[in-house]
């Protein structure tokens, strides 16, 4: 691949820009599957602790 001596600036500029977009896109996706896995996380708590609860209220309701 032969680049001319006026395009090389601009070529560089913009594979630096790809670079840093693909930094980014990663690290956002990597933040977001983090965040996806803690939401599922406390939601899993959250109904465990909603289940048992309802379950010891059903268990134990006076009549």
């Amino acid at each position: 691949m032969i680049i001319q001596e006026s395009d090389s600036g601009g070529m560089a500029a913009a594979v630096h820009i790809f670079d840093w977009g693909r930094k980014i896109v990663s690290y956002l996706w990597i933040s977001l599957r983090k965040l996806a896995s803690f939401v599922e996380i406390s939601l899993g708590v959250y109904n465990k602790r909603h289940k048992t609860a309802d379950e010891s209220y059903c268990g134990n309701k006076p009549s």
